[in-house]
């Protein structure tokens, strides 16, 4: 087929040299104007954008819109051709809208053009046709308005007709004929001729605004008045449109076309939907299936306008990574497993992890896609992005010491288009959540907000595991198919109790969650902890080290949440007072000694040692963390029976703790320990100016990355130990005190 012919990008001014366009009785009312989700600002805004970008690029076209504001009727006349031609010249200035589907209605008409009724893309139009009287109206173009949509008052015709909808027809007619001003359009409710019945039409509602809504004509107004002149020129002849003749084209899968001359092509989820609108059930309801695919598109435009530094119109980006997300569950539902959960290279798994990484040129696969199901995944997301959101209350008031609701984000609904998806980690923690609200929606179930955000929270915190992201892609099929293996049990904690759900996703720590969730007489205390504890910044969602802490003091076959909230509090507090506490972690398992290094462990606050501290802390909570470990301090040097002893300190790391000690209470007594220098320490024999109170004299210097001599990060102790003291008599004695 001669794809120029069937699919053509066209302007207002060039679709309608060919058509009368027509909404037919059966499409949806205009809605746009009503700016749910700030749909009409963002279609304002990113206009205005594209116009003044095209004005940047083209400094002699705003120079001469600067002069058509000044100029005579015989001047405009020569300066509005010139601004014509440069206006042509900046084709990279094209603001595409997506498409315009029409189908070719029972009769002829063959005066002026063929009529093609609408079945998708009114609401797009429509408000393009409203910005276009507007401007005309600003810009003293009423009659060059009149022109190009062949209005004719005396027999009641228009190139843009809602004729089938006599109360709108007429509404239209009479502002075409009433207003003369921008004053006109703005008090247009107060006007003589508007006839009370306008007030009772949705469309009208829509366009000029009731007590509840601004309406259209205001919004206009508000965003584009102080705009410069030519933004009419602008709007008739670089806004453009796919217009699809469907009555003309029976290969929709054949689609992919240029868009324009650099070589862009048609949107995945248009060209998808030419194939899908090709199926049975679109064949029996059109229509539906219409206004259900420009519904979803209207969700991700809206959605698009709520992620910062995004400037684009199109919600292209948005709804096609949706479309991708559906392709993946069909995929992962209809391939056979291999029994091998771990094993990327499985058969099984190959063509769905190709999916789930998506290069930038990958192109969906409508064998995956089907309507229904499109619709079904829909719903989910629609649930999830604003449904859910409008019931944080009630999480709020069951959660008294967790507040970390807001886990989705709205980017994901919008990626950016240099990676053309949200990426692995993001899918793993979204995906699993869409998919357990689809099979919810899809068996009749009521969506719990409290089930639902134990989802949300259970996969975002085990995308932290460290396991988990060394195969996302892989662990995001393990999800779906466990979800998919376990039937229809709302509750997450019991849905995955079950052997065979893969060891990588669920590991020893969250078996043990899980169960205790779903045993437990109080989940919600178990959540509040469990979940703080989940998210301080050293743990990253592993808890485990004060799970066996609570257990090791908890009754026999009990797990007491009391002793684990307890033992979370003095963790969250030595964490709080990190450097405040770290002197005393020298000694320690915190800190290896390795030849002329003492460096601390990554998981420093798991280690046994850390976490007796916790417990003897816990059990001594009336004491001022001051108290606490200065007692330990005296402690530690207790344990040398004599100061010749003590003085005989090989121990690198306990010699370190003793000038710790030194510099804290005796000599500084600062608690400040240049922790900025860095928490390793390397070891030099001896160094200029600097002494020791060891029979094996050493000399410390912090470090961060790798032990290079820096003198200004030497322990700053060993420069003033001063001569002729004994220090560590005197130590000895402090810890008398």
């Amino acid at each position: 087929m001669d794809n120029q012919q069937e699919m053509k990008q066209v302007s207002v001014m060039e679709i309608l040299k060919e058509h009368n366009l027509v909404v037919p009785e059966i499409q949806r009312e205009y809605v746009w104007g009503r700016n749910d989700y700030g749909i009409l600002d963002t279609f304002l805004t990113d206009i205005k954008h594209s116009f003044n970008n095209k004005l940047k690029e083209n400094p002699e076209l705003k120079a001469l819109e600067k002069l058509l504001m000044k100029s005579s009727i015989e001047e405009r006349l020569i300066l509005e051709s010139l601004a014509e031609k440069l206006n042509g010249q900046t084709s990279e200035a094209v603001l595409n809208l997506g498409f315009l589907y029409s189908y070719k209605p029972g009769y002829y008409i063959s005066d002026e053009g063929k009529d093609a009724y609408l079945i998708d893309g009114q609401q797009r139009f429509t408000t393009l046709f409203l910005i276009l009287f507007y401007l005309a109206v600003k810009e003293n173009k009423i009659e060059t308005f009149k022109k190009l949509f062949r209005v004719k008052e005396d027999e009641n015709k228009i190139a843009f007709n809602y004729r089938v909808r006599m109360l709108t027809h007429n509404f239209i007619l009479d502002m075409l004929s009433n207003v003369k001003s921008v004053a006109d359009l703005i008090e247009i409710k107060s006007k003589s001729w508007f006839l009370a019945n306008y007030k009772h039409d949705t469309t009208v509602s829509a366009i000029v605004g009731t007590d509840k809504i601004d309406g259209a004509l205001f919004l206009i107004h508000q965003h584009l008045n102080d705009q410069d002149h030519g933004l009419f020129e602008f709007a008739q002849q670089n806004i453009k449109f796919w217009h699809f003749k469907t009555e003309e084209t029976s290969q929709g899968e054949e689609l992919y076309i240029t868009m324009n001359s650099r070589g862009q092509q048609l949107a995945d989820n248009e060209s998808v939907r030419a194939v899908l609108f090709k199926s049975e059930s679109a064949k029996k309801d059109p229509m539906k299936w219409s206004e259900l695919w420009e519904e979803w598109q209207d969700f991700f435009w809206k959605n698009a306008s709520t992620v910062k530094n995004n400037s684009g119109l199109s919600a292209d980006l948005g709804f096609n990574e949706f479309l991708r997300w559906v392709q993946i569950f069909k995929m992962i539902e209809i391939k056979q497993s291999t029994g091998d959960d771990e094993n990327e290279d499985a058969a099984d798994k190959k063509d769905i992890l190709k999916v789930i990484r998506w290069g930038k040129w990958e192109k969906l696969d409508t064998a995956y896609l089907e309507l229904e199901q499109i619709e079904l995944y829909f719903n989910a997301l629609k649930y999830l992005y604003t449904d859910f959101k409008k019931e944080l209350h009630i999480l709020d008031s069951h959660y008294k010491e967790y507040k970390n609701f807001n886990l989705l984000s709205h980017e994901w609904l919008h990626p950016k288009e240099s990676v053309n998806n949200i990426g692995q980690i993001d899918s793993f923690r979204l995906l699993p959540v869409l998919y357990y609200c689809k099979m919810q929606i899809e068996n009749k179930n009521k969506l719990s907000i409290i089930n639902v955000f134990r989802v949300i929270r259970f996969f975002f915190n085990i995308s932290r595991d460290p396991n988990i992201n060394k195969s996302p892609g892989n662990q995001l099929i393990n999800a779906i198919k466990a979800l998919e293996k376990t039937g229809e049990e709302e509750d997450i904690a019991i849905r995955f109790k079950r052997d065979e759900i893969s060891s990588t996703l669920l590991n020893k720590e969250e078996r043990i969650k899980l169960k205790l969730f779903s045993e437990a007489e109080d989940r919600y205390s178990l959540e509040n902890f469990f979940w703080r504890g989940e998210d301080l910044r050293v743990n990253s969602g592993q808890i485990k080290h004060l799970l066996d802490l609570s257990f090791a003091h908890s009754s026999p076959n009990n797990f007491e949440i009391e002793i684990f909230a307890d033992f979370l509090k003095t963790f969250e507090e030595f964490i709080k007072n990190e450097k405040f506490i770290w002197g005393n972690l020298l000694p320690t398992d915190v800190y290896l000694e390795k030849a002329d290094r003492i460096f601390a462990l990554s998981s420093w606050y798991k280690t046994k040692d850390f976490m007796e501290l916790v417990s003897l802390r816990t059990q001594k909570k009336n004491q001022t963390l001051i108290d606490f470990f200065q007692l330990k301090k005296k402690e530690f040097i207790k344990q040398y029976t004599s100061a010749e002893m003590l003085f005989n300190e090989k121990s690198y790391k306990k010699q370190l703790y003793l000038y710790y000690i030194l510099h804290t209470e005796l000599i500084a007594r600062d608690q400040n320990w240049n922790w900025d220098h860095g928490w390793a320490f390397g070891v030099w024999s001896n160094y200029p100016h600097c002494k020791s109170i060891f029979n094996t004299p050493s000399v410390f210097q912090h470090y961060s990355q790798a032990f290079r001599e820096n003198e200004n990060k030497i322990v700053k102790v060993h420069r003033k130990i001063p001569k002729g003291e004994k220090l560590i008599e005197d130590l000895m004695i402090w810890s008398e005190t």
